[in-house]
């Protein structure tokens, strides 16, 4: 999934897979990348955190990580992401049981990938 970027696109995953900014070389968007962090104590500010940085800084891509977009359906940063993202194909069969891929709305990346919806 990580091939499809060009060298300087940018990446934000939604889950506990933080080994994938170390695969693609590139760091995250944001300090706060682990998603029990964002249901601790500081739950509210780490949210607030990285939905500025988001904001800020939109990556071309979203990997959403299904386990964790099902724990916590209504999360502000899920609503952020489906509203200015849309659905990618071109998963793998071994990847689309794990993950989903979203493109910013106007990237290039957007332009060059197969969009569902």
């Amino acid at each position: 999934m990580i091939a499809i970027l060009k060298k300087d696109e940018t990446i934000f995953q939604w889950g506990a897979e933080s080994g994938l900014y170390f695969f693609s070389q590139r760091r995250p968007p944001a300090s706060i990348h682990g998603w029990s962090h964002f249901y601790r104590t500081f739950g509210e500010a780490f949210t607030q955190q990285t939905t500025n940085k988001l904001k800020a800084s939109p990556p071309d891509l979203i990997i959403l990580a299904k386990y964790f977009i099902k724990a916590q359906p209504d999360h502000e940063i899920q609503k952020w992401i489906y509203k200015n993202y849309n659905l990618l194909g071109g998963l793998s069969e071994e990847e689309e049981k794990h993950f989903i891929l979203m493109a910013r709305i106007g990237s290039e990346l957007e332009s060059r990938m197969p969009v569902l919806n």
